[in-house]
């Protein structure tokens, strides 16, 4: 487009490609002034009040300028101009939804979810309730491995001690039990959300009927109809997302921690899986059966392990058009699932390969220079001395904490906007 959008500030944005939008405005690829890319959100009042379209986007560019983690998506710059509302946000490469469609293969499946129950846990600590949570709104940067980043704020709500809030917009496809029965949200309705992305990266296919209408939605939602095609899948990984998706929030995981702590026992994340034992057994239909480390424990898959496939992306990436179409999910083999043959005859969209390393040529390094002894602290060289290098194995006795055991540290105090 060319056109160059400026902040009170006197920054200049141009304004280039469309690359998506929703019921909030559309959001442009810009350059800023030193010619770094940016993504330029643009949110207008359209059919909505100004007053509440304008506290909209403050307490969404407040809230991402606040959080300062690395699977949060960064604000660098906001400001409002000719009754327009901007937010110059980190760019990323494309969307999750982009690599849906597709079952991806168990390592990368908790490869992601390692990085969003990070940022989750992050949330949790700052009392954030996120509560829309699903493929398009987690922006995927591509490096030595694709790092996801938690995107639109803009209906997340503060706890500030509560237990729940009730959310301003719901959407039918990922609301949780608690939501659609009693109207309310909270940080275990997120974890609820998180079972649905998860079910969807595993399988291919969305855990609900979608091409249903609300009240079928909502029916399915009530009946528990995604736990139990999670517990269908008859895999380590299928026990651990029909947790994250029973009816009742008492009966999940209660914290991200506590959900990683199941995945990293995982063969699929520890290691190569043995072949030629049995499946686990189906796990007990009663949702009720208590947290998922107090079952008697899970036998090894036998599925073999697979390694994880690249993705190329098309040089323009456009989301799937059209409702999805949730059937009841086959157990995934060696023989059915596509990712276990080879690449070039899998079918598969979107691969994703880590570049090659540039080779490294070693240097010698000069031999250090002798320190003039009179420079130096007698006491603090002999500190230093003692000390171990860094990095390796000491048997020296652990330096004495700062704190001391009595001082008593103050509670953290609740944000106030």
């Amino acid at each position: 487009m060319g056109q160059v959008v400026r902040s009170p500030r006197g920054w200049g944005y141009e304004v280039r490609a469309h690359i998506g939008g929703g019921h909030f405005g559309a959001v442009f690829d810009c350059h800023g002034p030193f010619d770094q890319p940016f993504a330029l959100k643009v949110m207008m009042p359209a059919n909505r009040p100004y007053a509440q379209v304008r506290r909209e986007w403050l307490e969404e560019a407040r809230r991402l300028w606040q959080l300062r983690h690395p699977n949060i998506v960064y604000v660098h710059d906001y400001f409002e101009r000719e009754g327009l509302f901007y937010l110059v946000l980190e760019r990323c490469d494309h969307s999750l939804e982009d690599m849906l469609g597709q079952p991806l293969t168990d390592k990368l499946v908790i490869q992601l979810t390692r990085q969003l129950l990070f940022a989750m846990q992050y949330l949790i600590d700052h009392e954030i309730v996120h509560n829309d949570i699903h493929a398009g709104n987690i922006l995927i940067v591509h490096g030595k491995e694709p790092v996801p980043k938690f995107s639109d704020f803009g209906i997340a709500q503060d706890l500030y001690g509560r237990s729940g809030v009730r959310p301003p917009i719901v959407n039918n496809r990922i609301m949780a039990p608690e939501v659609a029965l009693g109207g309310y949200s909270t940080a275990q309705s997120d974890l609820y959300q998180l079972g649905l992305l998860m079910f969807g990266m595993y399988t291919g296919q969305p855990p609900l009927d979608l091409e249903a209408g609300y009240d079928e939605v909502i029916r399915q939602i009530r009946e528990g109809v995604p736990r139990r095609r999670a517990e269908a899948l008859g895999s380590p990984l299928g026990s651990v997302i029909s947790v994250l998706l029973r009816r009742h929030e008492q009966y999940r995981f209660n914290t991200p921690a506590q959900v990683w702590d199941e995945l990293r026992k995982l063969d699929a994340w520890r290691g190569p899986v043995q072949s030629g034992l049995m499946p686990p057994p189906e796990p007990a239909a009663d949702e009720d059966a208590g947290p998922l480390s107090q079952r008697p424990a899970l036998r090894q898959s036998g599925l073999t392990q697979r390694s994880m496939p690249a993705v190329h992306l098309p040089a323009e990436t456009q989301a799937p058009s059209g409702p999805h179409s949730a059937g009841p999910p086959t157990p995934r083999t060696d023989e059915s699932d596509p990712l276990a043959t080879d690449e070039a005859t899998s079918g598969r969209g979107h691969t994703w390969r880590p570049p090659e390393p540039a080779p490294r040529t070693p240097r010698e390094l000069p031999p250090p220079t002798p320190r003039d002894p009179s420079l130096s602290d007698p006491g603090l060289s002999d500190a230093y001395a003692a000390r171990a290098p860094l990095g390796s194995q000491s048997d020296a006795a652990p330096a004495t904490p700062r704190t001391p055991e009595t001082e008593e540290v103050a509670p953290l105090t609740p944000r106030l906007e």
